[in-house]
């Protein structure tokens, strides 16, 4: 079996013809799995966070890609992920910037989703899963729905590729041997209010190809990308770092590198993300949180949920920043505030009079596992009031309408 190397291209492995099995063999070392599905799709995806691996070319290449196994034929090419600052070189990086090897884009927030088709259905593929047409998450509304009502925002685009939602499935006209990566933004999962709800082009793919290609129908949506001239570098490393705190630019997510010059780079450097500081607390707060959750919190629910985590581990910062996202909950926390530092202390005290600790035990509080983590007794009084608590705060979350009624009876059942 072909051993692959730091450069090996994908292209090369597809035309080896290997099955599912054997090629989740062979990337093991690029740590890309491979998720199969009873409908004979396979879906490659990988970990570009991980840095105790080294810079695969097919990791780049690969992640999001959907091959039908049975036909033997790429369904789905997103056409390469990018690489984030924190884990490449930034010396190398900085010298290819300044010798203007890069066009500079501006990152959005949104989910960026691959349209395909398979069996004669349009589906819709992402980096972790083959089809996301009929999921839910934190929302009442499906994928499709939210990117079709996202899609409203561009009539021409609707229009120009026929774009329908009839009986929960998408429909358009772009030709089947094409793929189209698109990002959305709907606000039932895009946490920040103050950007509003929009669509844009990330790329059009030619699977017999595997290369990018323009196409009459998405003119429309192709323009709606911000490229931005050249600035200066360390002015583009302080706007990331800073941008929030000085009050700058609403709604900024940092900047994506695209490699425009000739020569043959490593591919960690051919595109690169810089994360803005309002990005990294979405991604912290909201995307990366609390995803298997069953209940499917909503929106709003969701952040209420981190305002309250960071109200309890004390992470001033950060709700700073998520005041900025929503000011209207700022009311809300100065008014609650005091009802968990009372329910804090009040644990607290349990706990030290019933020897569980010394006078300067440290609480760790969650709300969906445990308000107190350290506790291991079921029969324990302590837990119970632990668990009481637990249920009123998740009660709070999921119907915030209620919660005045739920902290009366707290309250008075704790005689505070």
């Amino acid at each position: 079996m072909l051993q692959i190397t730091e450069d090996t291209d994908f292209d090369t492995i597809l035309k080896m013809e290997y099955d599912a099995d054997d090629l989740s063999k062979l990337l093991e070392c690029a740590k890309i799995k491979i998720i199969k599905s009873d409908d004979g799709r396979s879906l490659f995806t990988t970990d570009l966070h991980d840095t105790s691996v080294k810079h695969y070319k097919v990791r780049y290449q690969s992640r999001g890609m959907i091959l039908d196994e049975l036909e033997h034929k790429v369904l789905s090419f997103p056409g390469g992920s990018h690489s984030y600052f924190s884990n490449i070189k930034k010396e190398t990086f900085k010298d290819l910037y300044n010798d203007d090897k890069y066009d500079i884009i501006e990152a959005r927030d949104g989910t960026n989703i691959t349209l395909y088709n398979f069996e004669g259905i349009l589906c819709m593929g992402t980096g972790r899963s083959v089809d996301i047409t009929n999921y839910y998450w934190s929302s009442k509304k499906t994928f499709a729905e939210m990117f079709y009502e996202s899609a409203q925002t561009n009539k021409k685009f609707v229009e120009d590729t026929k774009l329908s939602l009839k009986d929960r499935s998408l429909r358009w006209n772009i030709p089947d041997n094409y793929c189209v990566t698109i990002g959305f933004r709907h606000h039932d999962i895009h946490q920040n209010l103050s950007d509003p709800m929009d669509i844009w082009l990330v790329k059009c793919i030619d699977k017999n190809t595997k290369t990018e290609i323009d196409i009459e129908q998405l003119a429309n949506l192709k323009e709606n990308k911000k490229v931005i001239d050249k600035i200066d570098y360390n002015d583009i490393i302080k706007k990331c770092n800073r941008s929030m705190y000085e009050d700058q630019e609403e709604n900024f997510y940092g900047y994506i590198f695209h490699y425009n010059g000739s020569e043959n780079i490593p591919i960690e450097f051919q595109k690169v993300f810089i994360p803005s500081i309002l990005y990294k607390t979405l991604q912290h707060f909201f995307y990366s949180f609390n995803k298997n959750n069953e209940d499917n919190l909503t929106h709003h629910n969701r952040y209420i949920y981190s305002i309250f985590r960071n109200i309890l581990y004390n992470n001033t910062s950060e709700l700073n920043l998520l005041y900025k996202l929503n000011p209207k909950y700022k009311n809300f926390v100065r008014d609650y505030n005091s009802f968990i530092d009372r329910i804090c202390s009040f644990t607290s005290v349990r706990i030290r009079d019933n020897n569980y600790g010394n006078d300067e035990i440290e609480i760790q509080i969650t709300f969906v596992d445990s308000i107190i983590q350290n506790i291991k007794d079921n029969d324990n009084d302590v837990l119970t009031d632990a668990v009481a608590t637990t249920k009123l705060i998740n009660d709070y979350i999921r119907n915030p309408n209620n919660t005045k009624v739920l902290v009366d009876i707290y309250l008075k059942k704790l005689n505070i």
